[in-house]
């Protein structure tokens, strides 16, 4: 049962598990097929190891889940801690698999990491209601925030992608130069999101000229994608460079990046120019107005006077009878 304050499970555990069995088996299939090449060692060995367990324990899950009833309690209570295990496990499986080898390229056991690791995060969401309440601040927090934040986050994040990936490359022989190049262009650019984000407050008013100098920053960093190094054929950092240069080209021309000028309100900068008419601007000069009542004898209109310091008084206010006169 969920704590107090904490948001439900969102779902039945047993899809995300199943999710992870069908993720694992197809990961386990890709790393046994290259075993038969006689290279079953090293990474290669590790990768038949990741989908071997896994497959192991989600199939334990399913079955717990299956008959829970006929299961006693202690091992019930193991079900969060097996899955807080497998959320760990992929992490660390989808790291190496997908980032160094052999799943870097594009393939089947490449998908299947990245399958398993977002079952095994729904699947701690499902049987840990402290986890799932933190996921769901997290993302009610992010909702919160303004756009160009959210998406410099993200550019933050995929530009972390790109010298991962180009570091991991770059310490396997032949070392090449090119590389040391890629790492700098990711670095820089994770580093300049980060300090957006952290002086967001003094920066906020020119926010168009960072988005501009991060636009220029990836359109020269594009040519990492046209020279043949291992960082082209490895699917992390190719796609991160694309996503990234996608993320630079919205902040920059995108309608929220307009919405933050140098000497606008707070509203304004929050809300744009809805925000900026509701809560500021000089109120219409009032114009009268009348009461059409039952008897429909009319009402009474004032003309607009001239604005003064001091307070007008309110106008008269005439009620038709309906019958033979006002009063």
């Amino acid at each position: 049962m969920p704590l107090a304050g904490e948001a439900s499970p969102p779902t039945d555990p047993a899809r995300p598990a199943l999710m992870l069995l069908v993720a694992s088996v197809f990961e386990l299939i890709a790393a046994v097929v290259l075993c038969f090449d006689g290279t079953c060692s090293g990474l290669n060995a590790y990768a038949v190891s990741v989908g071997a367990v896994s497959t192991c324990f989600s199939i334990a899950v399913l079955v717990a889940l299956r008959y829970d009833d006929a299961l006693p309690g202690v091992l019930l209570d193991l079900m969060p801690h097996t899955a807080t295990f497998l959320l760990v496990w992929w992490s660390f499986g989808w790291l190496v698999l997908t980032f160094v080898r052999p799943f870097a390229g594009l393939c089947n056991g490449f998908f299947a990491c990245w399958a398993a690791l977002v079952a095994a995060i729904w699947l701690v969401r499902t049987l840990l209601p402290s986890a799932n309440g933190f996921i769901t601040r997290f993302v009610e927090a992010a909702r919160g925030t303004l756009a160009e934040k959210a998406y410099v986050t993200a550019l933050m994040a995929t530009s972390t992608f790109v010298w991962v990936e180009a570091s991991i490359l770059y310490s396997m022989p032949p070392h090449d130069g090119f590389l040391a190049w890629t790492v700098g262009v990711g670095v820089a650019s994770t580093v300049g999101c980060f300090v957006f984000l952290a002086m967001y407050e003094q920066l906020a008013s020119h926010s168009r000229h960072v988005a501009l100098g991060l636009l220029a920053w990836w359109l020269q960093g594009l040519i990492i994608s046209f020279v043949p190094t291992a960082f082209t054929g490895s699917v992390n950092g190719f796609v991160a460079i694309w996503v990234s240069l996608a993320l630079a080209t919205y902040f920059a021309f995108g309608s929220h990046s307009a919405s933050i000028l140098p000497g606008a309100s707070s509203s304004a900068a929050q809300y744009g120019p809805v925000g900026a008419a509701v809560g500021g601007g000089t109120p219409p000069p009032y114009t009268g107005g009348g009461l059409d009542t039952f008897g429909g004898g009319g009402g009474y209109s004032e003309a607009p006077r001239p604005a003064t310091g001091l307070q007008a008084p309110p106008p008269t206010e005439f009620y038709s009878t309906g019958v033979g006169g006002a009063i």
